[in-house]
Formats: structure tokens, C-alpha cells, sequence
């Protein structure tokens, strides 16, 4: 605060009623569901959530001195993730070597 400027009670209490203050409110929030949006993108492609598995009970009656193999169903891993990380190194024709970090999105 400049020191000639002195705090008006009346101009902080009234602010509020202002269509300016709304607007950098909105603004504000907008900024902030952007920045939450990308957080929540990135640790969702860095931390995949793990597939449901299904447990199921199979009761198996043999003879005695019978041989029986219970196999259980085969289950796959899918990456559940929408995003895949990863270096991409590049170059042209002149030899220059560039390197990066590239971001797909997987469909």
C-alpha cells in the first residue's frame, strides 16, 4: 500500500456488490478448476487404478486317491490409464539433436 493511500471502510465493505469483484471471483475459480483438472490428469496417469478382481469359491468333491487341478479364470492386466508418458528424442538435417518429454493420449 502506498503511503499516501489511507484504508477506506466503506469501499471494503461495499466491494463485494460490485459486478467487478464477481467477475475476478469467477476468474479466480475458473483458474483454479483448470489447475485441479490437470493435477488430477497427471496423477491419474502416474498412479493407474488397479483392476477389480473377482474372487469366487469352487467346492470340488473327488474320489478318494482321485488327482483333481482347479485352475482359476486367467486374468489380464489393462492399463486403465487415458494418458502415456514418455522421452522422444528427435533430430534434422543439419545433425542438431533435440530431446523432450512427450504426452499421448491414449484413445
Amino acid at each position: 500500500m502506498a503511503d499516501g493511500e489511507k484504508i477506506d471502510i466503506v469501499k471494503a465493505v461495499t466491494s463485494p456488490f460490485t459486478g467487478i469483484y464477481w467477475v475476478k471471483v469467477i476468474m479466480m475459480g475458473f483458474g483454479l478448476c483448470f489447475l485441479l483438472f490437470v493435477g488430477y490428469c497427471v496423477y491419474n496417469t502416474l498412479h493407474p487404478k488397479p483392476q477389480q478382481v473377482q474372487n469366487s469359491t469352487t467346492t470340488v468333491t473327488g474320489q478318494p486317491g482321485s488327482h483333481i487341478t482347479v485352475e482359476g479364470p486367467k486374468q489380464e492386466v489393462k492399463d486403465t490409464s487415458h494418458f502415456s508418458i514418455g522421452p522422444f528424442v528427435g533430430g534434422n538435417t543439419d545433425g542438431e539433436v533435440f530431446g523432450g518429454l512427450v504426452v499421448l493420449y491414449n484413445f
